[in-house]
């Protein structure tokens, strides 16, 4: 679980967020790299953790690719 406690430390004391990923409701904290965002709208989404990242970018272009091509 690469020190999850520590992470969960580190974001409180930075100030960063700690909340479960959309997708795999594994907790995460916004000081971590490599994370992504699973869009809700064009103007809006929520963060993924890093793990979910590329399954989030799949299914974001799945989401908004198609209702562009649809005219949407």
């Amino acid at each position: 679980m690469k020190f999850r406690i520590l992470n969960c430390i580190y974001a409180f004391l930075g100030g960063y967020f700690w909340s479960p990923c959309p997708l795999c409701r594994k907790y995460f904290g916004g000081h971590e790299r490599k994370t992504g965002s699973l869009m809700d709208s064009m103007n809006s989404g929520r963060a993924v953790c890093p793990d979910c990242k590329n399954e989030a970018d799949r299914l974001n272009r799945e989401r908004f690719l198609n209702k562009k091509a649809e005219g949407k």
